[in-house]
């Protein structure tokens, strides 16, 4: 679907926000899409490959040497935490936050993504980490951007509740084409 929206659209630029399970979209080569995510708290983060020296054999290395996963990254880190304000579902909220740019080789092979942490200030609530492969994105925004798009998913959750909207589950024959228009009728309503 994004490759056809570039297609529609070859003068825009997408962002592609997505819940965690969709992150290996962002190793996908989407044209002119960023992709910002959930990541894993084990992923195996590398630092990027160092040149090739002159006399060098081989060919050149992928990926630098392993850092330390988010999770671990996360606890032995106790300066560098910045804190910041974040919209959180549309509440503004104080969170700690720790970035990295780095190569996430297991889902994007071939460019480096930013890793944000994020901590609650009261240690209420778990660290959450997220990725962007926009790496002109500051902290705070990769954070709200993510949390941005639950109003899209309560307007559809509510739409398939309340509104009699259907899910592709729910349709015969033709599946999800059959129900894709009365839904975004019900969403525009």
């Amino acid at each position: 679907m994004v490759r056809r929206l570039a297609e529609l659209f070859p003068d825009r630029t997408f962002h592609l926000i997505a819940d965690g399970a969709y992150a290996p979209m962002a190793g996908w080569k989407l044209p002119r899409t960023e992709v910002t995510s959930r990541m894993r708290k084990d992923a195996a983060l590398y630092a990027l490959s160092p040149p090739k020296r002159a006399g060098q054999v081989g060919r050149p290395r992928k990926k630098g040497r392993r850092l330390p996963c988010p999770k671990t990254w996360a606890r032995r880190t106790k300066k560098g935490w910045k804190r910041t304000w974040v919209d959180r579902r549309g509440r503004m909220v104080q969170r700690l936050l720790l970035t990295r740019d780095a190569l996430w080789y297991h889902v994007c092979p071939d460019q480096l993504v930013r890793v944000v942490i994020s901590r609650d200030p009261s240690g209420r609530e778990k660290d959450d980490v997220f990725f962007t492969t926009d790496l002109t994105m500051a902290p705070g925004a990769v954070v709200s951007h993510y949390f941005g798009r639950w109003p899209v998913e309560d307007t559809f959750r509510n739409s398939k509740q309340s509104r009699g909207g259907r899910g592709a589950a729910d349709l015969e024959g033709d599946g999800a084409r059959a129900g894709r228009l009365p839904r975004v009728l019900d969403v525009l309503d």
